[in-house]
């Protein structure tokens, strides 16, 4: 049972990817979505690519050890993103998805592959 279950779930996986497959026609319907996300939509991938399971889960492991100090990892993160935010639109002109293609422009290829490499 417990295998069929997995293989149900791997074959529903395989399928939303496929069916997103055949709808990307430039990098833009890959990282953005196209540029059709809403506020919220865009915001709750944000948090959930920022605040992830492993910062989730390594939170509490800390809280577990720090306390209500622990709160201190999340908070500044969300403060961080809302900081950045008036820069969204100014990086937005470039066109660019990722930092190493904003840094490959900026400084060249050498800086893109290095940039990639680190990260």
């Amino acid at each position: 049972m417990k295998f069929a279950f997995l293989g149900a779930y791997l074959l529903v996986m395989f399928g939303i990817g496929l069916y997103a497959l055949l709808r990307i026609r430039q990098p833009a319907d890959f990282f953005v979505a196209s540029r059709r996300g809403g506020i919220w939509s865009v915001t709750g991938s944000l948090l959930a690519t920022v605040l992830g399971s492993s910062a989730i889960l390594g939170s509490v492991n800390l809280s577990i050890s720090q306390g209500w100090a622990a709160a201190w990892f999340l908070l500044s993160g969300a403060a961080v993103m809302l900081a950045l935010l008036p820069l969204a639109g100014r990086v937005s002109r470039y066109g660019r998805f990722t930092l190493p293609e904003l840094l490959g422009d900026f400084y060249g290829k050498e800086a893109k592959w290095l940039a990639s490499l680190l990260i």
